[in-house]
């Protein structure tokens, strides 16, 4: 999926629960709203290293209850954004 550019994943549905991309090897700038549909509880974009998270913030109204961002590179802003996640349960910055 290394060709395909993430903003396609922008027009999801917002009743869409769970979106696992590990080890899609996207690359660029993921799509900051993909964290506004309102039913999204799982997100796993694990083993993306060439995917860029440093713009991206979390706001307070996410349900987001699990996060997988292994292997994966970001910026202080983007970790310190995650507290904005109340409903969080799992997060995972392993390697």
């Amino acid at each position: 999926m290394s060709s395909i550019n993430p903003h396609v994943f922008t027009n999801l549905s917002s009743s869409l629960r769970s979106l696992s991309l590990s080890g899609c090897d996207l690359q660029g700038k993921f799509p900051k709203n993909i964290f506004d549909l309102p039913n999204l509880n799982f997100l796993n974009l694990g083993g993306n290293q060439n995917l860029n998270l440093d713009l991206l913030k979390f706001n307070r109204s996410s349900n987001l209850e699990h996060l997988g961002l292994s292997w994966m590179s970001f910026s202080t802003e983007f970790i310190n954004s995650v507290d904005n996640l109340q409903a969080l349960k799992y997060l995972d910055l392993s390697d």
